[in-house]
Formats: C-alpha cells, sequence, structure tokens
C-alpha cells in the first residue's frame, strides 16, 4: 500500500477555519461546500452547532425539514438529526454551499451506484482516506499534513489514476462517524467530481 502525504488548498483551509469571505450561510451557521448539489426544498429549518445539544431539540414538523449544520460539527451528530426527522415521517435536507460562495443549496450524500465492482474510499477522522479496488491492502492511503481535515483535490488526484486503470466508475464512501461533516461531504464530493467527463457515482455507505 502506498502511503502519500497531501496539503489542503489555502482557500479550503481557510474555510474550514472560518475565514473565507465566500461562505454560504443559514442563520450564522457556516455550511460546508459542495461541487455536486441539488435544489433545496422548502421547509422549516433546524440548526446544529457545535456547542448544541440537539439531543434537547424540539424538531420542526412538516414534509420536509431543512438542516443548517455548522461544517465543524460531526457527521454522526448530523446524522442523528436525520434520522429523528426521518422516523417522525419528514424528508430532510442536508444544506450546503455552492462552492466557494454565498449560494445555498443541498447535498445529498447516497446515490444508486452501478451494478458490478466497485472503487472504495475510506475517510478518517485524522484527515487521511484510502483509496483502493476492494483491497485494503492493496491502494494508496493518503495522509494530510494538518492530520485533521479531508483535501478534496488529494482525493481526485488519488481517484483519477485509478479510474482509469480500473475501468471502475462508482465509489463506496466510507467514512468515521466523528468525522467532521464538512470532511463527509469532500469525501462524497471528491469521489463524483474526480474525473472530468466521466459519469461518476458515489454513496456514503453506512
Amino acid at each position: 500500500m502506498k502511503l502519500v502525504l497531501a496539503a489542503i488548498t489555502a482557500v479550503t483551509a481557510a474555510a474550514c477555519q472560518g475565514k473565507s469571505t465566500l461562505m454560504a450561510e443559514v442563520d450564522g451557521v457556516v455550511l460546508p461546500e459542495a461541487d455536486q448539489t441539488i435544489a433545496a426544498l422548502d421547509g422549516p429549518s433546524v440548526t446544529i452547532i457545535p456547542q448544541g445539544n440537539e439531543d434537547l431539540y424540539k424538531l420542526p414538523t412538516g414534509p420536509v425539514v431543512r438542516i443548517a449544520a455548522d461544517r465543524g460539527v460531526s457527521w454522526r451528530r448530523v446524522k442523528q438529526v436525520k434520522d429523528r426527522l426521518e422516523k417522525q415521517g419528514s424528508t430532510p435536507v442536508l444544506l450546503a454551499g455552492v462552492g466557494i460562495t454565498t449560494e445555498v443549496r443541498a447535498f445529498s450524500p447516497y446515490q444508486e451506484l452501478r451494478p458490478g465492482r466497485h472503487l472504495v474510499l475510506d475517510a478518517s477522522r485524522d484527515g487521511s482516506f484510502f483509496a483502493g479496488e476492494g483491497d485494503r491492502d492493496k491502494g494508496t492511503r493518503v495522509q494530510s499534513f494538518d492530520h485533521l481535515h479531508i483535501s478534496k483535490s488529494s482525493i481526485r488526484e488519488v481517484l483519477g489514476p485509478l479510474v482509469q486503470k480500473s475501468g471502475l466508475h462508482d465509489v463506496e464512501v466510507r467514512v468515521d462517524a466523528h468525522l467532521n461533516w464538512a470532511d463527509m461531504v469532500r469525501a462524497v464530493d471528491g469521489s463524483r467530481t474526480c474525473c472530468p467527463g466521466v459519469d461518476m457515482r458515489a454513496t456514503l455507505v453506512e
């Protein structure tokens, strides 16, 4: 297995630290950014902030409820709210920014993959990820220099040659539940946008 060290770009690092002037926000919550987004259905919103305790929240009701989760909270916390909304019969909409802009849309980590073999990408909370064809001993592990955040540009750099070599265009993404919600978005979005001109599909597998 090959190990690579990767730096997060200045724009991404600044955004992670809340320093970018181009950030999508809802009710003061800074959202993660994604390149592949979908329209955000209308509905009441629930916010998830780093210092909050959403276990005590009385969630909004309705056919659609929008989740505005700060990019610094864990995916585990976002998923718990999403699961509660689904249990009460609401459709949760995960809000995200469009690239490095202030535009607010939605991001879905789930996507139907085509039958057959798939590439795998495993993202860890220390900023590292593994990409390969399924064999955990044969692939590439990339460690970010900050040991904190997933680098979307590094995912694209690693998956590009792997897609070309394997001919596989579908990716199963697995993440540490305690990974930042924004890093989960980077892992899935980076997999979907790794290869210009290629119909890539990537889904979160839980």
